[in-house]
């Protein structure tokens, strides 16, 4: 069983609402019996309940197999009752829990798992190392944006990705000033000159979409590229300054500040 983020309440409610009409006149109790599960699932007496419910006890199992066969049933016999439109809103729903839609052609339809998760969109073996080495405030800002990201608030990612590199700053007594931090890890050899640039426009592009800023707001791609970015910042910030800093004088009294 693959196990992981699940479905969010915002998604439930949408897909209900997408496939109670094209799913008008069919027993779900049949797909429950094809995916093995208690026809108990398909609670309720209006058919938007009843995908409702089955759905939510989908996500209870939290078992992405089950909701990845469930929608290759759907598609497999109701393709012809889909557009294309319908099809994108289903993939922009699936892709936070690792699944993506191949759609060839207008006849066919396939869900796949692109990236198993366990529990979060940051990879296992990433967030155990960040965990590691990274103050509790930090992690929890990450989170905060994948949480944002799994719910479609692509425009509140952003801010929370370059809150994130911040806490990390305001951990080693810089405040909010990133650009300072990087600024002391060059002077004190840890970071290239060509790092602390590329470092610093990483902070630079999650300035830009604030509103403060009058930037534009962010679309999907645009937050899972500043999520990938701002993970990947912090784990090579992480592991650059536990390896060179862990055994100097300043380093310990950032940690005590910390």
């Amino acid at each position: 069983m693959t196990t992981g983020r699940m479905l969010s309440r915002k998604a439930i409610a949408y897909l209900a609402d997408l496939l109670r009409e094209k799913l008008r006149g069919y027993d779900l109790r049949t797909i429950l019996d094809k995916l093995e599960l208690p026809r108990s699932y398909a609670s309720g007496f209006y058919k938007h309940e009843q995908i409702s419910s089955v759905l939510e006890n989908l996500n209870d199992t939290k078992d992405l197999d089950k909701l990845l066969e469930f929608l290759n049933i759907i598609f497999s016999e109701y393709m012809s009752r889909l557009s294309q439109d319908d099809i994108e809103k289903i993939r922009s729903f699936m892709e936070p829990c690792g699944i993506d839609i191949i759609n060839d052609d207008e006849w066919h339809c396939q869900a796949i798992l692109t990236n198993p998760k366990t529990g979060t969109l940051i990879q296992k073996a990433e967030i155990s190392a960040l965990e590691k080495l990274l103050p509790p405030d930090v992690i929890n800002r990450l989170e905060d944006a994948y949480n944002e990201y799994s719910k479609g608030e692509f425009e509140n990612v952003i801010p929370k990705c370059r809150i994130a590199l911040e806490a990390l700053a305001n951990f080693n007594g810089f405040g909010n000033g990133f650009r300072d931090f990087i600024t002391k890890l060059k002077k004190d050899g840890i970071l290239r000159d060509i790092e602390k640039d590329i470092i610093g426009k990483i902070h630079g592009y999650l300035c830009s979409f604030e509103s403060t800023h009058y930037g534009p707001k962010p679309n999907k791609e645009q937050a899972l590229y500043a999520l990938i970015l701002t993970q990947h910042t912090l784990l090579f910030l992480s592991k650059i300054i536990s390896s060179k800093w862990k055994n100097s004088e300043w380093w310990k009294h950032a940690q005590i500040r910390g």
